[in-house]
């Protein structure tokens, strides 16, 4: 059971003080979600939106990120990655990948159903919380209890990872949330993490600019701001993780589709990333 703190959740408050962070009212799920949820889950139809809405006023009572409050969860970003079916195959083949700041861990499931074995996937996140209400999302504590780690990805045991090496990491909306010094920091790690050999892969999205510049923003509670990328400054940064790390990478860096009108309503789009060693 959940051993986190809970209090009484106020849409409106919420909503009026987080902005963008926070959709009232019931998640529209989209078929690939209602999909997993059904037939991995084993939720009925008629109670998915209910339990789906259920679990994220929970997860929002305590972790105010937009990710949660605006359901991205159910957006399964792996599956959107031009090379999910190549990512799939792998790992279908035996390959092993990390999800990393994984969230409930809902790519993990997705890749599961979609037919990867459950002893080829796992998920690292900051938040045990995460994990927990991962399980009470999908209903798959007894299945995948091992599979996951808690801890801080910048500490001495890389969040409970130090020592095991991956063929692929996905990581979707995290590097995003540091600054320049730790976005260094923290994906000179993920290469680490990845097995020294060619075709290791490190891929994932991220918010970005259309101009690479340093924001002030409250989810970063390491130094108080975050780099925001352009394509340009994602590739010198790799460079950078190259040099410190010692290893030959080639990074293929796209802005994602819809970024013209994500920037001009939002200020900010998204990219997307592929990481390989060579």
């Amino acid at each position: 059971m959940s051993t986190l703190p809970l209090t009484k959740i106020d849409e409106h408050t919420e909503s009026t003080n987080l902005g963008v962070y926070f959709t009232p009212g019931d998640p529209q799920i989209n078929g690939s979600a209602r999909e997993v949820l059904v037939k991995y889950s084993g939720v009925p139809e008629d109670e998915v939106v209910s339990h789906v809405r259920k679990v994220r006023d929970e997860a929002w009572r305590v972790f105010k990120y937009p990710c949660v409050g605006n359901y991205y969860f159910l957006e399964f970003s792996v599956s959107k990655s031009e090379n999910y079916s190549q990512v799939l195959e792998r790992v279908r083949g035996g390959e092993t990948l990390l999800d990393l700041a994984c969230c409930f861990g809902h790519n993990i499931r997705k890749l599961i159903h979609d037919g990867a074995p459950v002893s080829n996937v796992f998920g690292s996140e900051l938040e045990p919380g995460f994990i927990d209400l991962g399980f009470q999302l999908f209903k798959d504590r007894d299945k995948l209890a091992t599979n996951f780690v808690s801890g801080d990805f910048f500490g001495e045991d890389v969040g409970g990872l130090a020592g095991r090496q991956f063929d692929i990491i996905h990581a979707a909306s995290f590097f995003h949330l540091f600054s320049w010094d730790d976005q260094v920091e923290a994906v000179s790690r993920a290469v680490r993490l990845l097995k020294p050999k060619a075709g290791s892969m490190l891929f994932g999205r991220q918010t970005a600019v259309k101009k690479a510049k340093e924001v002030q923003h409250p989810a970063n509670i390491r130094s108080g701001n975050m780099f925001r990328h352009d394509v340009a400054s994602f590739k010198k940064m790799v460079q950078v993780v190259g040099e410190k790390t010692g290893t030959n990478l080639e990074a293929s860096v796209k802005q994602q589709g819809g970024w013209e009108e994500l920037e001009e309503a939002h200020g900010w789009h998204r990219i997307t990333f592929q990481i390989v060693l060579r």
